[in-house]
């Protein structure tokens, strides 16, 4: 599933394996095999081929840490397709599902399995379209004006043993 995922395109890429999980129930981290001697830089997006994992936090030479989606400080700009709506994707903790904060009506319609990919608008820390998940189903915002979307995650973060690093750092400011 590492090899040839399609939307990744022209980004060079580096695979790793999977050397440590969580340390704790409190930690959303995993630690991989390469590091700054790969290429890797604090920023750069990880993936596998199901979608969006997390994002580099710490390089060392030859290890790097990664902050997993499902991170409660994680948080990334998406996009709900069809209809391009722009929200963002916040962390709630291993094994629970992601909300995101739109700027949907609390009336509007959403349809449970509506996928949705990074946003990749300008200067964005992720490039777009990675797969980021499907919608489960939909609330009221906490102003209540909004609706937010409960989304699962594609990739499947309690099961890792390879992901694959896109060499695409973070743009600066």
């Amino acid at each position: 599933k590492q090899v040839d995922i399609p939307w990744v395109g022209d980004i060079p890429v580096v695979r790793a394996r999977v050397v440590a999980g969580p340390a704790s129930n409190f930690s959303h981290t995993i630690e991989i095999d390469k590091g700054s001697e790969a290429g890797f830089k604090v920023g750069m997006p990880v993936v596998d081929g199901a979608g969006l994992v997390g994002r580099v936090v710490q390089v060392t030479s030859d290890r790097a840490t990664v902050q997993l989606i499902t991170d409660p400080e994680f948080a990334v700009g998406v996009r709900l397709l069809p209809d391009g709506t722009l929200g963002t994707a916040l962390g709630r903790g291993e094994g629970e599902d992601l909300v995101v904060d739109t700027s949907l009506e609390v009336n509007a319609k959403v349809k449970a399995g509506s996928a949705l990919t990074t946003s990749g608008t300008d200067r964005s820390t992720f490039p777009g379209d990675i797969p980021v998940g499907k919608v489960r189903s939909t609330r009221k915002g906490s102003g209540g004006l909004t609706l937010d979307l409960v989304v699962r995650p594609l990739a499947d973060t309690e099961r890792l043993a390879f992901v694959t690093v896109l060499l695409w750092p973070a743009p600066t400011s």
